[in-house]
């Protein structure tokens, strides 16, 4: 009878032991998912009910897909250096409803010009600032001196910016090995020029800083290259993606 309780006491031990080293690894464990949690998730806006994807990128939580609040939209021969003005990629008419319901709406968001991209953000969101665009490049491993340089710059960090190869023209751009790697998602959305949209496939450009009254920096990937690029001459009348980065 002594032998069958001490060989029980060692069974109900070893259960005992094994169960409460399983619950501390499993402990162990939660802190890598809720950090896996953390570095991608979504947002709503409350001005329309739109969902959107956030990613964290080195310090910074940037929007993973392109802004498309739509209050209103213009037709191609509207254009404005003060008033605010909304695009839609091959959508020349002033319904919101019809323009909402358009493939390239759905897939690029909207082109917005100067005066709306400037306030085109939800609440708790801005319009990124040439520091902070300066920022996300050097944390994908460009030097300071490339990303203060106006033009495409630095190596393969358009390719890393870029996302959703299929969208994408062939070209140097997504053949680099390191397409997609940031999870940023930059689409090849194009943009609103002289009263035309053009680019879709090949372009993508982003709003960034105001320089004057009627210029302001931008942001941009081309499908043939894999660097990214900064520019200086954007009339403010342009239109152009927004993305926006969290307070």
């Amino acid at each position: 009878m002594k032998i069958v309780i001490t060989m029980s006491w060692v069974l109900c031990s070893f259960l005992i032991f094994t169960l409460t080293n399983s619950c501390q690894k499993s402990g162990q464990d939660e802190p890598e998912q809720e950090e896996e949690q953390e570095e991608e998730n979504t947002f709503i806006d409350n001005r329309d009910g739109k969902q959107y994807k956030w990613i964290k990128i080195g310090t910074q939580v940037w929007m993973a897909e392109n802004l498309a609040y739509l209050p209103s939209v213009n037709k191609f021969s509207d254009e404005s250096m003060t008033e605010p003005c909304y695009y839609v990629y091959g959508y020349d008419g002033n319904s919101t409803t019809e323009a909402k319901s358009a493939e390239n709406y759905k897939t690029y968001g909207v082109l917005y010009n100067w005066p709306a991209a400037a306030v085109a953000c939800p609440a708790g969101w801005h319009l990124p600032a040439d520091a902070e665009w300066k920022v996300l490049e050097m944390y994908l491993g460009m030097s300071q001196e490339e990303a203060d340089k106006i033009g495409y710059r630095g190596t393969d960090e358009g390719s890393q910016l870029a996302g959703d190869s299929p969208l994408w023209n062939t070209g140097s751009l997504k053949n680099n090995a390191a397409f997609g790697k940031s999870g940023f998602m930059g689409l090849p959305a194009g943009f609103f020029y002289n009263g035309i949209t053009t680019g879709l496939g090949r372009d993508c450009k982003w709003w960034s800083d105001e320089i004057s009254s009627t210029r302001a920096l931008d942001r941009s990937l081309y499908y043939s290259g894999a660097l990214a690029g900064r520019g200086d001459a954007s009339l403010k009348k342009y239109g152009y993606s927004v993305r926006c980065i969290r307070n």
